[in-house]
């Protein structure tokens, strides 16, 4: 119950004038409380592919030689990803009590992982890259005091340095800022423009390749969607018929029913006679023909050409 009370106190009291930054360190607070209090449970999981954010974040330390004491919670109180750097001095009597100590600290909400992220091991270096670059920069003590969209640049930069030492894919960057970052600059957080051009700037200077990749027909398929197998075969036809030309006649028909981006491939093709008019010859021919229908391409990745 006291947890829920502090959550609509957070909701009240820290939506006003103080602006959004205050509200994001108070729910950071209840969260690291109730974590405490055994009132949260659950293991560091981004999701199944990317197991282990804590692991994930000191990983991305060990690339610049940085030993930081971070403890990453996941909470369903902030809304995205906060990352925060507690003094003595700013651990309250309520953290205390319940056993919140001074340090450095990210939590994310997982469902927002989960929507935004999903299992993209790149995006996910990237967005704790970015909560490390906070701590890096001295944005919670040194230099607290610049303004929040600077803080964000900065974070982006670093964050984009990570994902370009540990050989992260930029078009993976590239799309997950476009989602993530407003169109227009609110103060708060910069524009799309800005933050990609910060990121890139430091995936370039940390040896990554930023060259946009495509994927588009004239790559090639690199994988379909679904293959199935269909047997055809027509009816007794007279002479003047072919293998080959019913199973043409076939494929032309199953274009058809699938999409244009369909391939169609002959597996197998038999025939069978019969004599309709013996002792005459009035041969008749039935035609049969596999074909493999290929739908739904996703083609190889490729430079991207302007």
């Amino acid at each position: 119950m006291g947890g829920q009370i502090r959550r609509l106190l957070a909701a009240i009291v820290f939506t006003g004038a103080a602006g959004p930054a205050v509200a994001d360190v108070a729910d950071v607070k209840i969260c690291l409380e109730e974590h405490a209090r055994g009132q949260i449970a659950g293991t560091a999981q981004v999701s199944e592919s990317v197991p282990d954010a804590e692991e994930l974040l000191r990983t991305v330390g060990s690339f610049f030689g940085m030993e930081r004491d971070i403890s990453i919670l996941s909470c369903g109180i902030v809304e995205k990803v906060e990352s925060w750097a507690a003094s003595s001095q700013d651990i309250t009597q309520e953290l205390r009590a319940a056993g919140v100590p001074p340090g450095r600290y990210v939590v994310y909400n997982p469902v927002w992982i989960r929507e935004v992220i999903g299992n993209d091991r790149d995006q996910a270096i990237f967005v704790f890259g970015h909560e490390f670059g906070h701590f890096v920069r001295g944005h919670f003590f040194e230099r607290k005091e610049i303004a929040r969209d600077r803080k964000e640049l900065e974070a982006d930069r670093f964050g984009g340095c990570a994902t370009g030492r540990m050989g992260s894919n930029w078009s993976s960057i590239n799309n997950l800022m476009l989602r993530i970052r407003p169109k227009a600059g609110d103060g708060f957080y910069p524009s799309a423009t800005d933050s990609i051009t910060s990121v890139k700037e430091g995936f370039e200077a940390c040896g990554g390749s930023a060259v946009q990749m495509c994927r588009s027909p004239e790559n090639g398929v690199e994988s379909w969607g679904y293959e199935v197998k269909i047997d055809k075969e027509s009816n007794w036809r007279g002479g003047g018929g072919s293998q080959p030309g019913y199973c043409a006649e076939a494929a032309s028909e199953l274009r058809q029913k699938y999409t244009n981006r369909s391939e169609f491939e002959v597996i197998t093709s038999n025939e069978r006679t019969r004599d309709t008019c013996s002792p005459f010859r009035c041969i008749e021919y039935k035609y049969f023909c596999t074909i493999m229908v290929k739908g739904d391409p996703v083609y190889l990745e490729a430079p991207c050409k302007n």
